[in-house]
């Protein structure tokens, strides 16, 4: 250690370099934000993650979208969910794009394409102040269940996550035909 003029003794400059960015690190994780464990709902709750507010309404399964020659037939079944989302903030959110999540971790990432879905949501979806939106999302994917990952459309390394579960429902779609008459 050096001693200065008036007598105290200093710690060397090898010292202070060390010491202070170990204490701004000290100082950054202190007062960092904790990420929230994420948290599964049931299909139906209201979700609320940062100043978004998440509900599905309705998961319905799909063979095919539209008809005629502009049919769209999916690669596994088209999977759609009635969704609401609200912002309860105080400025403008823009509304990610939606992932599912199965039972083995594998993503599925919303479709880029909602022609044959009304109501379809979109992709670009900018929510103003104490405003919801209310539409559906599009999905091609295997009939199980899923989890949809919500956020709070927070920068990607600070976003909070938590997921709803989307348990398979098996619904018939309706007979595009009359069954054949039965002789008597």
């Amino acid at each position: 250690m050096k001693q200065n003029r008036s007598g105290i003794q200093l710690p060397g400059r090898r010292a202070v370099f060390t010491a202070l960015p170990l204490a701004a690190l000290a100082v950054a994780a202190g007062c960092q934000d904790k990420k929230q464990p994420a948290v599964t709902h049931r299909m139906g709750e209201k979700v609320a993650i940062g100043k978004l507010m998440y509900s599905i309404l309705n998961a319905e399964w799909k063979t095919h979208l539209g008809e005629g020659t502009g049919q769209r037939i999916p690669e596994h079944r088209f999977l759609i969910l009635e969704l609401s989302v609200a912002n309860a903030g105080l400025e403008e959110i823009s509304v990610p794009l939606f992932l599912l999540y199965d039972a083995t971790s594998k993503t599925f990432r919303e479709l880029e394409n909602g022609e044959g879905v009304d109501n379809w949501m979109g992709l670009l979806r900018i929510l103003r102040p104490t405003t919801s939106l209310n539409g559906r999302l599009v999905f091609d994917v295997p009939m199980t269940n899923y989890k949809l990952q919500v956020t709070d459309g927070g920068p990607p390394d600070e976003e909070q996550v938590s997921y709803i579960d989307i348990p398979l429902q098996l619904e018939a779609d309706p007979v595009h035909s009359e069954p054949p008459a039965v002789k008597r």
